[in-house]
């Protein structure tokens, strides 16, 4: 069989089935026609969606940023003591109820996202929220998928949705398309403008769903290939990745005069409806519940970088004993001393700080156990190393900057009295007195958590002092000093001085 008999027989047995791998091919004296100029922004289109959610996945890439609405005001607190007349007959009354719960409009901030289907979803300016742009997303009666119905329906009452964007497309510049060879044709749009409209969806039993995925399913065990990589096996992430990439739908359902992916939301928020009584706007938005959590977030190589350099932990910035920290020479027993000053800090308090590089909870500071300080001697006698724990009463947060409720961004220990009394306060011989001690002071990190969730990046970077941190969450700050013995006697220390 020639050449020619194979290539003809070999382009007629694909040119009926090649699906969306067909792209426009070019030759002199080739005659263009609008079939062939779809088929190439068809081909170019529908591949950079491939790359778009088989390598980059989907979610919000950044932006779409949500305002909080204003809290309504508080009534004014009544005069203390027994109003007058005239007081009771003057005052402010309580604002009405309508007032408290009349809400606000929502303006979403610009941005950029990935919907499954790889579709850009780019908002360019900040977009407030109406009847135009903005859809009541709902289950269809039959169950077969999602559908879009105007916000004013009936079925949009007051009570919590969630707010999702939408790939959508608009014919921009109308023109009569010539398709007949009467000259007649249909309306056609020259442009086709790719914009965002919005959508309502009612919560199931008013929880706001997640948007992190699930970790994949590989099914089964594997037998250990290539084996001597950190992570894997092998075996297991091919069996992560063996599933047929996803095509997207077909065309685009209609909804006020926009093509809309309604099968292919991003959730933005979580939030709260109310009533306004306002016939014109009978809805507005009365708070935002959650928005960040049903957020889906493209993990691009910045923020993949940044989560392994740990830019998203908290760690240990600064404490108290720094400059003590790893000494290279045994420290005088005064310096030691001065870390616990009650004429600074009564009740046991301490120059024993811990600041933190973000808000951290403070419920979790209320063990004593976050916080270990131990001391270290050589007996005498026997050369055994022996071990005393100094006893940590109370871990006290300290209240300072803007921390979040229930949040600080630091701690101050506090000792046993009777212990500092005995052994800081007064003088004497004690348990410290007869030889150099070891003093080792432990953060614990696992223990700690932030106002995010996680625990404190606390691990000791090195010889660095501060901050803290390896890059993982958890782990703990090892400080270790050597101190002189304390002086025996008051006298015997005078004199020495």
């Amino acid at each position: 069989m020639d050449d020619t008999a194979t290539m003809g027989t070999r382009t007629q047995g694909v040119d009926g089935d090649c699906g969306s791998s067909k792209r426009n091919h070019y030759f002199r004296a080739k005659r263009l026609k609008a079939e062939e100029f779809q088929a190439e922004q068809d081909y170019f289109v529908g591949r950079r969606r491939l790359i778009n959610r088989e390598v980059l996945g989907w979610g919000v890439v950044r932006g779409f940023a949500l305002p909080k609405p204003p809290r309504p005001p508080k009534p004014p607190a009544p005069p203390k003591g027994k109003p007058t007349a005239k007081a009771a007959a003057e005052g402010n009354p309580a604002p009405p109820a309508e007032a408290a719960n009349s809400g606000v409009d929502l303006t979403v901030g610009r941005g950029l996202a990935l919907d499954r289907a790889g579709r850009e979803v780019v908002l360019t300016q900040d977009q407030a929220l109406n009847l135009d742009n903005t859809f009541l997303l709902k289950r269809a009666s039959d169950g077969r998928g999602p559908t879009a119905a105007p916000p004013g329906d009936a079925a949009l009452a007051p009570g919590r949705y969630l707010l999702s964007a939408h790939y959508a497309e608009r014919g921009v510049g109308r023109v009569m398309g010539d398709d007949c060879s009467c000259g007649c044709g249909r309306p056609e749009s020259n442009y086709v403008c790719e914009t965002v409209v919005f959508s309502l969806s009612e919560l199931v039993e008013g929880r706001c769903p997640c948007g992190a995925p699930d970790c994949p399913r590989g099914g089964g065990c594997f037998d250990d290939c290539c084996g001597d990589e950190d992570r894997g096996p092998h075996a297991r992430l091919c069996a992560w990745v063996a599933e047929a990439p996803a095509e997207p739908g077909g065309c685009l359902p209609h909804w006020n005069g926009y093509a809309v992916a309604v099968d292919d939301p991003v959730a933005l928020a979580c939030l709260e409806l109310v009533e306004t009584g306002d016939r014109c706007k009978p809805l507005k938005v009365g708070a935002i519940d959650d928005a960040c959590g049903p957020r889906r977030i493209v993990k691009n190589n910045d923020l993949l970088y940044d989560l392994i350099r740990g830019c998203d932990l908290t760690r240990i910035v600064d404490f108290g004993w720094k400059h003590l920290h790893r000494a290279p020479r045994p420290v005088p027993w005064e310096e030691f001393r001065k870390l616990f000053r009650p004429q600074n800090h009564p009740n046991g308090m301490t120059d024993l700080t811990v600041t933190f590089s973000a808000p951290v909870k403070v419920e979790s500071l209320t063990r004593p156990e976050v916080f270990a300080m131990t001391v270290v001697r050589r007996d005498e006698d026997t050369g055994w190393r022996l071990q005393r724990r100094v006893p940590v009463t109370a871990l006290h947060p300290d209240p300072q900057g803007s921390s979040p409720a229930g949040t600080t961004l630091g701690f101050r220990v506090a000792v046993d009295e009777g212990w500092w009394d005995d052994e800081m306060a007064k003088d004497g011989y004690s348990w410290l007195s007869a030889v150099a001690f070891l003093v080792e002071i432990e953060v614990r990190g696992d223990l700690i958590e932030d106002c995010s969730g996680q625990m404190v990046d606390a691990n000791t970077h090195g010889l660095r002092v501060a901050p803290t941190g390896d890059g993982s969450p958890g782990g703990t700050l090892l400080s270790c000093f050597n101190v002189l013995p304390k002086p025996a006697r008051a006298q015997a220390r005078r004199t020495r001085d």
